[in-house]
């Protein structure tokens, strides 16, 4: 059979991180079109690298934002996907492919068998926290996955007309199931000490083992806290996960970029390409905007707002204004605050992080009601915002730096739910995980585009699937968008 070339280093999107950037093409053998036979495990690891990058910073990024109401479609598509009038099969059909290909699933098998095939069984444990971020992410936000039969030579053809040798969907609690026992696998393979890691390949941690485990238990935690909704015993399980977590800022999972237009930043791209399609979102700027006269002070205003976000244009020039959800183009649309920093060619954003995992204690302390805890899990996580910060050397757009301080948390007599999640909300600024939070916890307050009575809380499967696999529902099956919910979000917002 004549199957076609796989990227050696899986990146199709010809993002790669400085100095990496020699992929070339293979021949995958005839028996087995998910094998690739002449790429080394680093080869591999690196192309998945970047494309959890893209996943993370990429689409899904723009999307949630938008129906976060952390940013505003302003024009074009974007203006039309913010008023949820362009939900289809084929939105983030792109990123529905990268779970399994581009660097995905397929590569990231391919690649454990490698290092477990050569004894290196720290190097493999690093490879399954990857799969498990994006397969547990894959189901947050599609639901049912396929999972268990994906990269299966079984159900590789998917010819015949009773969709026997395609593969079935996976019940959404039993893939996130799937992905906790993978995570406990990792960390096991990481405490075996057997073999290396990825050491320079490694563009986040060097190959270091302790930051890889410590992103496996924040990723539990999270992964946890998706079905609390539905399980508050999951909050417990959630503390327990989170004690092992990423603790302070230089144990964070960011991305990473370079300053060429080929490896920069997702966001940078994106702004660059379409200018003007998205904008700060007047429920963003206004949280941050904390005297409410949408006029930078940083004696009264929370300091990242010229961290996001620059200032205004036309009528509103030297003031952080935002366009309301669903705005047409127009005033204030055209007028309203561009990002600053998450914009920037170089910046590395967050993927899994410190603040993260003390929100989540915060949280999840006060769901067992321990509010000393989680008035203290809070200050942690403001804490490490402002180290990160001060790492990251972060400056207004005319370059001047800022200085971070957000404060004291609220004391356990006082601490609220609201306070927690409004302060994470913040801080996981275009983070597609805020989407998660807001499901769970309707906080802070969103309200629906006009005409509609939701927000979005899933996306369809992807167009492409849809065809070539009969064992997934029409678009009809699935319900309307908004509408439709996955089984860890059964109660709407509203």
């Amino acid at each position: 059979m004549n199957y076609r070339k796989w990227i050696r280093c899986a990146v199709t999107a010809g993002l790669l991180a400085g100095g990496t950037a020699a992929c070339d093409f293979v021949e995958p053998t005839s028996s087995n079109p998910n094998t690739v036979p002449d790429a080394t495990v680093d080869q591999l690891f690196v192309g998945s690298q970047v494309n959890l990058f893209i996943f993370n910073g990429g689409e899904l990024s723009r999307l949630t934002s938008v129906w976060m109401q952390q940013m505003a479609g302003t024009d074009r598509q974007m203006l039309s996907l913010d008023g949820y009038d362009q939900i289809l099969e084929d939105t983030g059909d792109t990123e529905y492919s990268r779970v399994y290909r581009q660097g995905g699933l397929i590569n990231l098998r391919e690649a454990q068998a490698r290092a477990e095939a050569e004894g290196r069984r720290v190097y493999a444990g690093i490879l399954k926290i990857q799969e498990a971020y994006l397969i547990g992410m894959a189901a947050s936000i599609w639901g049912d996955f396929i999972y268990r039969e994906a990269v299966s030579p079984e159900y590789s053809t998917c010819q015949a007309a009773d969709g026997s040798d395609c593969p079935h969907l996976d019940d959404q609690a039993q893939v996130y199931a799937d992905v906790q026992a993978l995570l406990d696998e990792a960390i096991a393979d990481i405490d075996s000490g057997e073999g290396e890691g990825p050491l320079g390949n490694d563009l986040n941690f060097g190959g270091d083992p302790a930051s890889w485990r410590a992103v496996a238990h924040t990723l539990k935690a999270r992964f946890y806290m998706h079905w609390a909704e539905v399980d508050d015993s999951n909050y417990g399980l959630a503390l327990q996960a989170a004690a092992d977590g990423i603790l302070t800022a230089d144990g964070n999972w960011n991305q990473v970029h370079g300053s060429a237009i080929t490896n920069s930043n997702l966001w940078y791209q994106f702004q660059n390409d379409r200018s003007g399609y998205i904008k700060g979102n007047s429920v963003m700027v206004e949280l941050l905007d904390v005297d409410g006269d949408s006029l930078y002070n940083p004696a009264v205003d929370d300091d990242r707002l010229p961290i996001y976000f620059r200032p205004g244009t036309g009528g509103y020039a030297g003031k952080y204004v935002g366009s309301p959800v669903g705005e047409p183009a127009g005033d204030p649309a055209d007028a309203a605050s561009d990002l600053n920093m998450f914009r920037q060619a170089t910046f590395g954003q967050p993927i899994v992080t410190c603040w993260e995992n003390h929100f989540i204690i915060a949280e999840a302390e006060l769901a067992v009601g321990t509010a000393a805890n989680a008035s203290t899990a809070m200050q942690n996580a403001l804490d490490c915002q402002v180290d990160y910060w001060d790492s990251v050397g972060p400056t207004d757009v005319a370059g001047n730096p800022i200085t971070v301080d957000l404060g004291t948390a609220p004391d356990a007599a006082s601490i609220t739910l609201d306070d927690v999640m409004t302060a994470k909300y913040v801080a996981q600024f275009l983070n597609i995980d805020t989407w998660n939070d807001w499901k769970r916890t309707c906080i802070p307050a969103l309200t629906p585009a006009p005409g509609f009575t939701d927000i979005p809380s899933r996306l369809f499967y992807a167009d492409d699937e849809s065809q070539a696999n009969v064992n997934m529902p029409t678009a009809s099956e699935q319900g309307a968008i908004p509408g439709s919910r996955n089984d860890n979000d059964p109660n709407s917002c509203f």
